[in-house]
């Protein structure tokens, strides 16, 4: 394994040599001038760690056909990146509604994971076939205003800290009945958020609302 360890912290647009096939932990860590990010068609780049990018300015990734894994915590503190490209023969990530990263994890139930949301996002309709909300997914999206579930929902899992820091998030509607667990700090420092509807039927399967998932929620 040939993993980066750290680069320049003046570095602007990095495109990184072929021979990388990790990206570690903190390497972009504070690069407050970088804008993209990109690989050589001859990468062999198979995983980003997490906080790779930790308070940096990324705001353009592209993804490879030969990147299989993004740690979680990979997006920790990266609240700037807007444009996401995933290349067509990548078997692992798509990027839809040019809004969401999804991965498709066939090796555990076939999950649908939505691990990214681009940070300016202002209004969320989470696709129906995505059964989790991966850890941080929409964290720091300043401009989110509203997140909608369709009544149809595959989601069985909102994550740890999914939706923290969404400051102007007002309204959520509603939550599925499929879903089973509402993470840690879920929704943490969502201080304006004043509605959060759940579906009421006798179908419901919510079992867990972990720790602070609404703490700072002071409108609720």
């Amino acid at each position: 394994e040939t993993i980066l360890l750290f680069v320049n912290r003046n570095i602007i647009d990095s495109i990184i040599p072929s021979c990388v096939t990790r990206i570690g932990s903190f390497s972009f860590a504070n690069c407050k001038e970088l804008k993209s990010i990109s690989f050589n068609k001859n990468t062999k780049i198979k995983a980003i760690s997490k906080d790779a990018f930790s308070r940096s300015k990324l705001q353009d990734l592209s993804i490879p056909a030969s990147l299989e894994y993004l740690d979680d915590g990979w997006c920790n503190s990266l609240s700037s990146l807007k444009n996401i490209s995933v290349s067509p023969k990548n078997r692992h990530f798509m990027f839809i509604d040019n809004s969401y990263l999804i991965h498709h994890d066939e090796m555990n139930g076939d999950k649908k994971v939505l691990i990214l949301a681009r940070r300016d996002i202002t209004h969320a309709k989470i696709p129906s076939f995505v059964t989790h909300i991966a850890n941080e997914a929409f964290k720091d999206c300043y401009d989110l205003n509203d997140v909608l579930f369709t009544s149809d929902s595959s989601l069985v899992e909102i994550g740890d800290n999914s939706f923290a820091n969404c400051l102007s998030l007002t309204n959520i509607s509603m939550i599925p009945k499929k879903v089973k667990r509402i993470g840690k700090a879920a929704f943490q420092y969502c201080e304006i958020l004043g509605s959060i509807t759940f579906d009421q039927s006798n179908e419901c399967e919510l079992e867990i609302i972990d720790d602070e998932a609404f703490d700072s929620c002071t409108n609720l």
